[in-house]
């Protein structure tokens, strides 16, 4: 692991992935980050085996998810400046409303009685494995 990943992991994933809550204090509702373990620049970086798993687990990624959630949708943005390729996965609630873009969702409040992410990133963990 690295100083990234290091205390922030919820669980380890098989294929070389992990998956935590969002720990930015800025963030309001319960998105959730799936990293690689290694370190890569882009995308376009990542071995085999990671691209297998995530290509093989992405959409059961999005029912669980959503399901945990309580979301209608679930956006999957792929963000990497933090030296792991990983993607911010970010609940879209029925009564969101529809002009405010994926990015900005983060900085919405969640509906009351939504999960923190941890809680959420745990439930989908013991879903996954």
């Amino acid at each position: 692991m690295c100083r990234i990943l290091d205390g922030l992991t919820v669980g380890t994933l098989p294929g070389g992935w992990v998956l935590n809550g969002n720990i930015d204090p800025a963030i309001r509702r319960p998105a959730l980050v799936l990293s690689t373990v290694d370190h890569y620049g882009h995308l376009a970086e990542i071995g085999g085996t990671e691209a297998e798993w995530l290509g093989r687990h992405l959409r059961r990624i999005d029912g669980i998810a959503r399901k945990v959630l309580g979301a209608q949708r679930l956006h999957v943005q792929l963000l990497n400046e933090a030296g792991h390729v990983h993607f911010h996965l970010v609940p879209r609630y029925p009564d969101d409303d529809r002009s405010v873009f994926a990015l900005a969702l983060l900085r919405v409040d969640a509906p009351a009685g939504a999960p923190d992410s941890a809680s959420a990133a745990r439930s989908v963990l013991a879903e996954l494995t």
